[in-house]
């Protein structure tokens, strides 16, 4: 179960401890954790059932900008879409900030992979689709979310539904900065990876699509575009040169017009990269990108797992980060 929500945003209110925020809602039961960690949360009113966001004020004992807290909240309040999460309220006391948003049904795309493993081509598409329409209308508000991964996907499968979310990491391109990093590191574009190593590089929408490239490359293989079996080779080259493949037996069953989507993802020059306009008329998202989701018996997989699913996530869709790690680059 994870998160959207009602469109009736209530400015932030202070409240004085976290006893004034149980008195409106009861907490319940822990729904994610990451970064953050998301609660349901019931009116004690109106009976409905919502999730609450803890974005906690310092981490570790760093106090976290105000700014890179607000941000998320600012993004939200001003946006409205079918597949974007929406904000309802929020409240804040000395330590915590709560973003209050409604509950929906289903499992993120990170732990729906994990159960069924690689996807089918038409099932991707369908994922796809409802994506890249959140992303039209983000690119349309001059806004990059920068950090498309399957774990800010949340799939309402009964309903054949997607919701992007987490907006911690969008900006306004207007308000993009030269050099600037942000992002899940194995979902990084090359313009971003070269800021790391001191570029001045001015990250647009554009950081978006390549992402979406890589999605779609794991979603079909299970693996990363720019792993390599041979070790010596550094993997932040291979992204930054652009250099991968379609090698093994999976990719010799994937129609050629996926693979072309993928390639117009992954280019290097982010002004030769596609646009998410030019990816909604792209042939395999027209022809398939209308179907559904996942099969009856792909979802009843998915709900078998869920119910025995332990808290702790598969690495099995996981990061490359001990990859990168060896090169000498941390996430942060």
């Amino acid at each position: 179960m994870r998160v959207t929500l009602d469109f009736n945003y209530r400015p932030s209110r202070k409240v004085d401890s976290v006893d004034s925020l149980t008195q409106k809602y009861d907490i319940e039961d822990t729904l994610g954790t990451g970064v953050s960690v998301v609660k349901k949360a019931v009116n004690k009113t109106s009976k409905k059932e919502y999730a609450v966001k803890f974005l906690q004020k310092q981490v570790k004992g760093q106090t976290i900008p105000r700014m890179a807290l607000d941000n998320e909240i600012e993004m939200l309040k001003n946006l409205s879409h079918a597949n974007i999460v929406q904000l309802y309220e929020t409240l804040e006391d000395s330590t915590t900030i709560y973003l209050i948003m409604e509950l929906i049904n289903g499992s993120d795309l990170f732990d729906i992979s994990d159960s069924l493993g690689t996807l089918r081509p038409a099932s991707v598409a369908s994922l796809l689709t409802p994506l890249l329409n959140a992303l039209s209308y983000l690119h349309s508000r001059g806004i990059a979310h920068r950090d498309i991964k399957p774990e800010n996907l949340i799939i309402d499968y009964a309903h054949n539904n997607l919701k992007l979310t987490d907006f911690g990491s969008a900006k306004l391109c207007s308000k993009a900065q030269e050099g600037a990093v942000g992002g899940t590191l194995n979902y990084l574009a090359p313009e971003v990876l070269m800021n790391m190593r001191g570029a001045h590089n001015l990250c647009d929408k554009s950081v978006d699509v390549w992402s979406i490239g890589i999605l779609t490359y794991l979603l079909l293989s299970g693996v990363h575009p720019f792993e390599s079996r041979k070790h010596h080779e550094n993997i932040l080259n291979r992204i930054i040169t652009g250099k991968f493949s379609f090698e093994g037996p999976i990719w010799e069953k994937i129609p050629k017009e996926v693979k072309d989507f993928i390639k117009r993802c992954l280019v290097v020059d982010p002004k030769k990269r596609a646009t998410v306009t030019e990816l909604l008329k792209h042939p395999w998202i027209v022809s398939q990108g209308k179907g559904s989701m996942f099969s009856p018996e792909e979802i009843d997989l998915i709900t078998r797992q869920k119910t025995s699913r332990s808290s702790s996530r598969s690495t099995s869709m996981g990061s490359l980060l001990e990859l990168f790690s060896n090169e000498g680059v941390s996430r942060s």
